[in-house]
């Protein structure tokens, strides 16, 4: 037992629901083999990665972990054109794991509205709180919180309100929906008559469930597929501190393999506000303003690293999701010339307009690096054949996996 804990650590899932303590929900559930939802069940099973002893039938919902619920009614409207792969891992017992889609991510950032329905209104604290928590995270996935009028099925929003799930299920204190079609799970509901939780276990409850919702499943369980880019360390070893550990837990913050297995799901990205240095990868060239110049129309090039603003870039997250790159000390944007499409066009700066020109998807590579990808294009930011060379030009080019497009961003 000891032997298998010490393996246990986040998996990835594309999953439907999480509840913490007791995940054996037994009463008034039926057993497989009685013929319902059977093509459901294999497709969990099979595709999935669950174990069939962790899946009951409750009327018409699949049961999960005693935590994740699936509706089995409307389950192939959900799955019917799902393409459910392995990602680089096998079954294997308590380790990182995913299983088919995650949240897409189109444009380097994916916005999830958190839709707190009348019911839900005494967490709202919680619930800002939760939302606060992943976005310190960077990744590329964040949650804004509205208050709704009711339960809205659109892509790309989480509804949370309060439900009676009855007394066969005391010891659950919430469940969620997995992500489907590249959409994160709809539904969070809080257990009504589940077991009483400080403002503390409410944070690490919605924080788990939310993890649910973005594909994220129970450390201390053997279903899934592991996630292979992470640290060797948090594949092996036990994780006491896992936010996605089951039961009626205190928020004590993400814990370092947690931060990994987001981070490998969902890239860590820039943070807006912070200035950053631009290297050429595989070079010690930076991406520079000619003479540390505060005009518009000042081309923009490589130069050897000196550590002077004109190789200073604060970059800012803005509402669309993109990110927009201001040289420092100035009110100049990274902006390319005329916001054409077309590439082998200028980069350079310009007056910050709010105009496309000077909008970027920033996306982390597997090696580390950053390509950034102008808005509404296929066009990267691009050093001109790759050179290594003071002095030269950088513009915009068609999106290759080249280094001339890859980027090591160094914080101040």
């Amino acid at each position: 037992m000891k032997k298998n804990l010490l393996k246990s650590m986040l998996w990835a899932v594309a999953v439907m629901a999480a509840v913490f303590t007791g995940c054996k929900k037994e009463k008034d559930s039926l057993k497989l083999g009685q013929g319902l939802y059977q093509e459901e069940i294999a497709f969990l099973i099979n595709d999935m990665g669950f174990l069939a002893s962790d899946i009951i039938i409750d009327g018409n919902q699949i049961i999960v972990q005693g935590d994740m619920a699936f509706d089995g009614e409307n389950f192939w409207d959900h799955f019917s054109n799902e393409q459910v792969s392995e990602t680089g891992g096998s079954i294997v017992e308590r380790k990182h794991r995913m299983v088919g889609t995650t949240v897409a991510i189109p444009n380097g950032i994916r916005n999830i509205t958190l839709n707190v329905l009348p019911s839900a209104s005494y967490y709202s604290s919680a619930i800002q709180s939760t939302a606060n928590a992943w976005n310190a995270r960077n990744s590329n996935i964040r949650f804004y919180c509205q208050n709704g009028s009711q339960e809205t099925e659109i892509a790309g929003m989480i509804n949370i309100k309060v439900a009676n799930f009855g007394p066969s299920s005391t010891n659950i204190m919430a469940q969620a929906s997995w992500p489907t079609n590249g959409d994160p799970g709809i539904r969070i509901r809080i257990n009504s008559t589940g077991p009483a939780m400080s403002p503390s276990q409410q944070i690490y409850t919605l924080i788990h469930e939310i993890g649910h919702c973005v594909g994220l499943c129970h450390t201390d369980t053997n279903d899934g597929y592991a996630i292979s880019n992470i640290p060797t360390t948090c594949k092996i070893n036990f994780d006491p501190f896992s936010v996605m550990r089951q039961g009626n837990n205190p928020w004590n913050g993400f814990s370092p393999c947690d931060k990994e297995a987001i981070k490998a799901l969902y890239s860590e990205l820039p943070v807006s506000g912070g200035t950053y240095k631009l290297t050429h990868k595989g070079t010690n060239q930076c991406l520079d303003v000619v003479n540390n110049s505060s005009n518009p129309g000042t081309n923009v090039r490589q130069w050897t690293d000196n550590g002077n603003n004109a190789q200073r870039w604060i970059i800012t997250l803005e509402s669309d999701g993109y990110f927009k790159l201001t040289h420092k000390g100035t009110n100049q944007c990274l902006d390319v010339a005329y916001n054409s499409s077309n590439p082998g066009t200028n980069v350079q700066q310009w007056t910050d307009n709010g105009n496309n020109a000077q909008r970027w998807a920033i996306q982390l590579q597997a090696d580390g690096s950053y390509k950034l990808t102008h808005k509404g294009t296929n066009q990267c930011l691009d050093v001109a054949y790759n050179s290594p060379n003071p002095g030269a030009n950088v513009q915009q080019w068609t999106d290759n996996g080249n280094d001339a497009q890859r980027w090591i961003f160094t914080q101040d």
